[in-house]
């Protein structure tokens, strides 16, 4: 393995061939480049679905050897949004090119303020002749309604376990490790980006215990410890203090899922219609969140769920 290379980086998608589990909206980017017209485009959906990866790749494909005469990558959460768009974002469009247009990728624009995507929206209109814009976000309705009127929407669908432990295991048999299959379910976060940078984490964790390139899952620690058993039989729990708590320990309704999955798939204290009402209640609450609905709010109405149950 490159260690110089993070393994989130070295298995980014170069191609939008590569971009996995987003098959209707690729081939839709894929046409677009072969024809080298692009509209200004907003990409929304959950962590680890792609987003970024599909608007770098089809930058790859459009400029190649000049991409970074012709590509902007900012993210909205690092610095001030107003200054970004001031400073960076109009400098650049002002820029001559040889090119028919530039791309200025924005990363984390539902951090922006609403003034900041107000003279966001200006920049577009006043540099649309030679300047496109890919904005990307998890929560669509945190974007101005002036911003969306202005560029093709396109929802990135969150990832299958299924299909996440497919391309973990393509990059363990292309670095040469092995996990038994026993255990890289450990591994899975219903986010391939989180699910690769755990493989990452266990392979630096192990780099002085590996034998036989063989990795050892006792120094992975899981990510949240909740005692289900406590949600379930608790008819006194204080369920805004206990969705509270988590939230402020960092917790995403994201963690929450994919640990309540897993213990309520094998608990035997819950039978299978109401396993049933759980999933399909915890599925439209990630549905809501992916949105822009509150995640207190909904993992909040989910611990409520499995409390009654």
């Amino acid at each position: 393995m490159n260690r110089q290379i993070p393994l989130i980086e070295k298995y980014r998608p170069s191609k939008l061939e590569d971009i996995k589990n987003q098959d209707d909206i690729k081939n839709i980017f894929i046409e677009m480049v072969k024809n080298k017209n692009l509209p200004h485009m907003i990409f929304y959906g959950g962590a680890g679905t792609g987003k970024t990866s599909s608007a770098i790749a089809i930058c790859k494909q459009l400029y190649k050897i000049n991409y970074n005469e012709n590509v902007l990558e900012l993210n909205a959460s690092d610095e001030s949004g107003i200054r970004i768009v001031r400073e960076k974002i109009k400098i650049f469009a002002q820029k001559i090119t040889d090119n028919q247009f530039k791309i200025i990728i924005l990363d984390e624009a539902d951090a922006m303020t609403t003034d900041s995507q107000f003279a966001l929206r200006r920049i577009i209109e006043k540099y649309s002749s030679n300047t496109r814009f890919v904005i990307i976000c998890n929560y669509i309705n945190k974007i101005i309604p002036p911003l969306l009127s202005r560029c093709a929407v396109f929802r990135f669908k969150t990832m299958s376990d299924e299909n996440i432990e497919k391309i973990l295991k393509n990059i363990m048999e292309k670095e040469n490790y092995i996990i038994d299959d026993n255990n890289i379910h450990k591994l899975i976060k219903n986010d391939l980006r989180r699910s690769i940078n755990n493989l990452q984490k266990i392979v630096f964790l192990n780099r002085n215990n590996i034998k036989n390139n063989k990795i050892y899952l006792k120094y992975f620690d899981d990510d949240i410890n909740i005692n289900i058993d406590e949600i379930i039989y608790n008819d006194k729990l204080d369920t805004i203090n206990f969705t509270t708590n988590l939230i402020n320990e960092g917790y995403s309704f994201e963690d929450l899922y994919n640990v309540l999955k897993k213990e309520i798939i094998y608990n035997k204290d819950i039978d299978n219609n109401d396993k049933a009402k759980i999933f399909m209640e915890m599925c439209r609450s990630y549905d809501k969140i992916v949105n822009g609905s509150s995640e207190l709010i909904n993992i909040n109405h989910i611990i409520n769920i499995i409390n009654k149950n």
